[in-house]
């Protein structure tokens, strides 16, 4: 009941901040927010995001589509007789695996939206944020062959994750880049 009630407590309370706020009179600080976000990221946050947000979304829905139409369950979880020696299982390696099994759906393999989605954000990169884009490009690229090496992925759903973002590339970001 402690729990019930206090979600329904956290539920009204989010509805009534509107009239809450209105009723002590306080004004809104919108003004001030969107000068710190133009102080630290040269333009509000959400204009930034604008022009990638549909390549994005687009990525996502075509990635989850991909997890309906070609159920995997990856290289580690279908085939582990294959491999003869077992991943490194140092306490990094346990966190990891832990947070790779807590973050998955089970079925989530092809196309490697770890590739599609971090290549989008490398390409809003390259146009807006060209240093963070050098900065990225080698995590990046760890990120890539560890999802292989890793036996999450197999090379096909690292390369249908690459062709992905290039078909969204074409048809979304080029009519954006200015």
């Amino acid at each position: 009941m402690r729990v019930l009630a206090s979600l329904a407590f956290a539920v009204w309370f989010y509805d009534a901040t509107g009239r809450i706020t209105q009723a002590l009179g306080t004004s809104t600080r919108d003004g001030a927010l969107r000068a710190i976000d133009e102080a630290i990221f040269g333009q509000t946050s959400a204009v930034f995001c604008e022009r990638f947000s549909d390549c994005l979304f687009t990525g996502f829905a075509i990635g989850f589509a991909g997890y309906l139409l070609v159920p995997a369950v990856g290289p580690a979880r279908a085939y582990d007789e294959l491999f003869t020696r077992p991943l490194p299982s140092g306490a990094i390696g346990r966190e990891i695996m832990g947070l790779m099994g807590w973050g998955s759906s089970g079925f989530d393999v092809f196309p490697s939206l770890h590739v599609t989605i971090t290549c989008v954000l490398l390409a809003h990169d390259w146009v807006e944020v060209r240093r963070r884009f050098w900065v990225m490009v080698g995590p990046v690229a760890g990120l890539v062959v560890s999802t292989v090496y890793l036996r999450y992925h197999y090379g096909l759903d690292v390369l249908a994750g690459a062709i992905l973002f290039l078909v969204l590339k074409q048809t979304l970001l080029k009519s954006k880049n200015p």
